[in-house]
């Protein structure tokens, strides 16, 4: 076994196409892709600090890992971080590895820097995962203090029927509110639901996407994709990524022929997630119409789950009580800073699920 480091752009250059079908194979989520990876290094601006740790058996790619090493405050002290560049963006991050995954870890840090590292940090990995038990045992086996602590609890439908029948499965009320979303988008002036599948006009998509947002509660907010250069020039670089990876499973809703809801979707290997959607506020219903259209599509197109992604919101749960729940993982060295930090980290961690405990038995 041996590892190369590379740096962002010699990866892509030399490692693309074996990367493509690692992601594929292992089952891992598609924005563990490089073309999708490619689109968050680049719009958030860290082509030149990132590197790639690529672990070879003879000459086959068994392993890779993107990462940026950045100095991070913990407990006030200053500790030399690495940190995967799924922890930007991701959805179920994992490690991309076939064999040897806590090897690949070790040497990523033994030869990420002369002067070492303090801290290993991992953002929104799967509860019970391979990748969670593999940070786990490197933790034990190296003498690391580990915090873990709760991310993301995701609800997803695992499609195993056709549309009515899953219908037939939800409560009265709920197929009254997809009714009643339909012909309320009829009487508002619905003139049709634009699909953009596998590949397709990316510039109009986008376009149509920002039309929606600048009416939507997010312009008001300050959290619109135009109102951040950082996501709008990551989701102008995605949307040809996913179309170029024949991803793309996106709907415009249009009524009086503007654009008033949108769903950006990805369809990869069975999976459908749901990673972005917005509606214009003043019409009624305009976000449930295009949202129950995304999720019937899925079940059209016998995809094996449509993924909510993110947090367990209402509107979420109103579909499923299946969840995702995701782990954070910070892994503190054995250097005296680190060890400093990680100790005062867990003390403090302790204390507040005690304060907490406490709480909950005195409101019983």
């Amino acid at each position: 076994m041996t590892i190369r480091m590379f740096s962002w752009t010699e990866a892509l250059q030399v490692l693309a196409p074996a990367w493509i079908e690692m992601v594929r194979n292992l089952g891992l989520n598609p924005s563990h892709d490089p073309r999708w990876m490619d689109a968050v290094v680049r719009s958030h601006g860290i082509s030149d600090e990132t590197r790639v740790a690529a672990w070879f058996q003879e000459r086959e790619l068994v392993g890779i890992l993107p990462f940026r090493q950045t100095v991070v405050r913990r407990m006030g002290l200053p500790l030399r971080t690495v940190a995967p560049v799924t922890n930007l963006v991701s959805y179920h991050a994992g490690l991309i590895a076939s064999c040897q995954a806590e090897q690949l870890l070790a040497e990523t840090l033994r030869q990420a820097g002369a002067g070492g590292w303090d801290l290993l940090h991992f953002n929104n990995v799967p509860a019970d995962s391979a990748t969670g038990r593999t940070l786990e045992a490197f933790a034990r086996q190296h003498g690391s203090t580990i915090i873990t602590q709760p991310g993301e609890t995701s609800p997803y439908i695992r499609i195993t029927t056709d549309w009515d029948q899953f219908l037939a499965t939800r409560t009265k009320k709920f197929r009254a509110n997809v009714t009643r979303a339909t012909r309320r988008m009829v009487d508002a002036g619905e003139t049709g639901m634009e699909w953009t599948i596998g590949t397709g006009d990316t510039d109009r998509l986008l376009t149509r996407m920002l039309a929606v947002e600048a009416a939507s509660w997010k312009a008001e907010s300050g959290i619109a994709i135009s109102q951040s250069t950082t996501e709008r020039d990551y989701h102008a670089q995605l949307l040809p990524a996913l179309a170029g990876m024949q991803a793309l499973f996106a709907n415009v809703l249009l009524v009086k022929d503007r654009p008033a809801a949108y769903v950006l979707g990805c369809r990869y290997n069975g999976w459908v997630g749901q990673l972005k959607t917005s509606f214009d506020r003043q019409i009624a219903d305009a976000g449930a119409r295009v949202i129950d259209a995304s999720v019937r599509r899925a079940f059209d197109e016998q995809a094996d789950v449509y993924d909510f992604l993110g947090d367990a919101a209402p509107h979420k749960l109103k579909w499923t009580s299946d969840l995702n729940s995701h782990s954070n993982y910070w892994i503190y060295s054995r250097g005296l800073a680190a060890r400093m930090a990680g100790g005062t980290t867990r003390l403090l961690d302790r204390i507040r699920r005690r304060g907490g405990t406490a709480r909950q038995n005195g409101g019983e």
